[in-house]
């Protein structure tokens, strides 16, 4: 039987390492992301090494049409959410997006030949707001994307719109360009939760002018909606009804996305207590399913009750059902991404499935972005047992759960055989548990959650990198 006494030890050396970073001047805000960067793992790379990568990736596979996707991301804002936890810039002026859009351009030109003869499965507009563009830099970015790749005749083509943008000049691009989606982040309609999220400029007119101006266009034929649940001051009640004027438009995808809590947002509004959150989440979660259940029934929408979905499921999608009969509805965009993607822009993350996830680095500031594209990325290579240690960190560090048939999926191997040991410690020690299909992590602060998470590292990488912080 495992000793509690070692475990402890155990655990307060990585709870001590956590300390100690924190000491040496990281940031507050610990996320599971930086335990790769603690250790080496993390390693900057330059364009070449990128290119090299993906030219390697491409002569091994024998049909790559379709096996990816690719992202531009576009991190300026309008203003900042006060719940936002993604890679954004307040913008400054339409000067600030002509540098950015030159820039961006000038890195896909550097991927044009590395990706010739490849068609990409899936096209990806994300951010910050890229409806903050104009016109021209829309036109700009699109016919250079149209210049540089090509793409699969069924591709989803998605664009991230935020109602606040939405104008008829700015959609004929959208339609010209060929996007088919357009996916609007409307995240409340109550009036008083906006304002505490500092979107108080949005109301229900725009939202649904918005929506019918993208119908006036044939060819932006998919309509997607998010909403956000675990807001400050929101309730089962007023994400339903937010979900109600959402359904009367028939939106064709409604997701509802549990709010990932920033420690900014837990220091204004939970007392910097985790767990406090946590359970107030869950009652939402609870409260709301029970009253949506039979409104989406009512508004034709198929859905899969939360009991029954994976575990880790990053959003719960509602599909307005088009044809009864046939039960057709749409399908989301999270489930039909390829498994490799090429990000462009400051702060994009990258994938080449099986060897490396990469992050163009220059994300801090606008400025250090407009430097010199070469040794500006920072990856982490997916090889020797570590793509299976950055899955299982990366899910439970952002979900706090992960389920054990996905990863089978992914890897064709039970997680608990691959992590018996780690995982065996974390339930002695009450951080973890397995339930069936789902294992989960219990963690009241982001400190805790990174000192668990260290659980899937040996103790001397721990210890050898102690040395060097203590050294520094």
């Amino acid at each position: 039987m495992m000793s509690v006494k070692p475990l402890d030890k155990e655990l307060k050396l990585r709870s001590l390492f956590t300390d100690l970073a924190k000491k040496k001047g990281f940031d507050s805000a610990i996320f599971h992301s930086d335990i790769f960067q603690f250790f080496g793992l993390q390693k900057t790379l330059t364009l070449g090494d990128i290119q090299s990568s993906w030219g390697d990736y491409i002569s091994s596979r024998q049909d790559p049409n379709g096996a990816i996707c690719l992202y531009v991301h576009v991190p300026f804002c309008r203003k900042r959410c006060s719940y936002c936890n993604l890679n954004q810039w307040v913008c400054s002026g339409d000067g600030q997006l002509d540098d950015y859009t030159r820039l961006v351009i000038e890195e896909m030109r550097s991927f044009r030949e590395i990706f010739k003869g490849v068609r990409f499965g899936m096209l990806h507009f994300g951010g910050g707001t890229p409806s903050i563009l104009t016109e021209k830099q829309l036109t700009g970015i699109f016919e250079e994307i149209d210049k540089n790749f090509s793409f699969t005749d069924d591709a989803v083509r998605n664009f991230e719109w935020n109602p606040y943008d939405c104008s008829l000049d700015k959609l004929k691009v959208l339609s010209d360009f060929e996007i088919n989606r357009v996916s609007f982040g409307v995240q409340s309609s109550d009036k008083e939760v906006l304002q505490y999220t500092n979107r108080g400029y949005q109301n229900d007119d725009m939202v649904r002018r918005a929506v019918n101006d993208v119908r006036t266009f044939p060819g932006l034929d998919r309509i997607t909606a998010d909403l956000l649940i675990g807001l400050w001051n929101d309730t089962p009640q007023t994400v339903l009804e937010s979900f109600i004027k959402l359904a009367e438009l028939k939106i064709d995808l409604i997701s509802i996305y549990p709010l990932i809590a920033t420690p900014y947002y837990l220091k204004i509004y939970y007392q910097n207590r985790k767990d406090l959150f946590d359970q107030s989440l869950a009652q939402k979660l609870r409260e709301f399913e029970a009253l949506v259940i039979p409104v989406a029934q009512r508004y034709n929408y198929g859905f899969i009750p939360m009991e029954h979905s994976a575990p880790d499921t990053a959003c719960w999608n509602f599909g307005f059902i088009r044809n009864r009969a046939s039960n057709q509805t749409e399908a989301g965009y999270v489930d039909d991404a390829p498994g490799s993607c090429l990000g462009l822009g400051a702060g994009s993350w990258s994938v080449i499935r099986d060897r490396l996830y990469y992050r163009n680095g220059s994300s801090s500031s606008f400025s250090k972005y407009q430097q010199d594209l070469t040794g500006r990325y920072e990856g982490v290579l997916l090889q020797d047992q570590w793509d299976k240690i950055f899955y299982v960190i990366t899910v439970l560090g952002e979900r706090n759960r992960l389920s054990r048939a996905r990863y089978t999926t992914a890897f064709g191997s039970d997680v608990l055989e691959d992590f018996k040991e780690p995982i065996a410690k974390l339930e002695k020690l009450k951080a973890a548990s397995v339930r069936g299909n789902t294992i989960l992590l219990t963690a009241k602060t982001h400190e805790e959650k990174f000192a668990y998470l260290l659980f899937f590292l040996e103790d001397r990488m721990i210890f050898d990198e102690t040395d060097k912080l203590l050294s520094k």
